[in-house]
């Protein structure tokens, strides 16, 4: 399989301040240097202020980063931007689907989310089961970030069968 392809998507996941928990991160491939990051963030921790960003990133050389993993694609006749369409706008609340099992909003709430409306319109992203997505992937980062799989060097690169491009025969 090839890795980080011009307008494949990724689920980046970055460490955090606490071992096993991660930054979220919709990642977008321009080259096989940097691409999009589209998250949410907010300012130096304050839960009251999360906010939608999207910028530049060298996320396959950035340190904090432990994995990357292949999620869609936006086919060559479209940009970013018609991607960020469908998740710049999503609410810094828990959706009504995660009331009940998450305690409060992160970034991670938000990415599901994000997940879910790019497959609800049948575009870049294909999968039916995002809290099947979200245990695999926070799975396989607290594997590498703690030392499961013994010296590999990070960012790791991995495919899933629980999302994939939309294809169109």
């Amino acid at each position: 399989m090839i890795f980080r392809v011009k307008n494949d998507i990724y689920a980046a996941l970055t460490k955090a301040a606490i071992p096993g928990t991660y930054h979220w991160i919709l990642y977008f491939v321009l080259t096989l240097k940097e691409g999009w990051k589209m998250h949410t963030t907010n300012d130096r921790g304050d839960v009251r202020t999360w906010r939608y960003e999207r910028q530049m990133w060298a996320g396959p050389n950035s340190v904090m980063a432990v994995t990357f993993t292949k999620i869609g694609h936006v086919d060559d006749d479209f940009t970013v931007e018609m991607l960020e369409e469908y998740v710049r706008g999503i609410p810094m609340s828990i959706p009504e689907v995660d009331i009940g099992k998450e305690r409060r909003f992160t970034c991670r709430v938000r990415f599901k989310e994000a997940i879910r409306r790019l497959n609800s319109a049948q575009l870049f992203v294909n999968c039916p089961d995002v809290d099947a997505l979200e245990r695999e992937l926070t799975q396989r980062a607290s594997a590498l970030e703690l030392g499961q799989f013994g010296n590999m060097m990070l960012p790791y690169y991995y495919i899933t069968r629980l999302a994939q491009p939309w294809s169109y025969v």
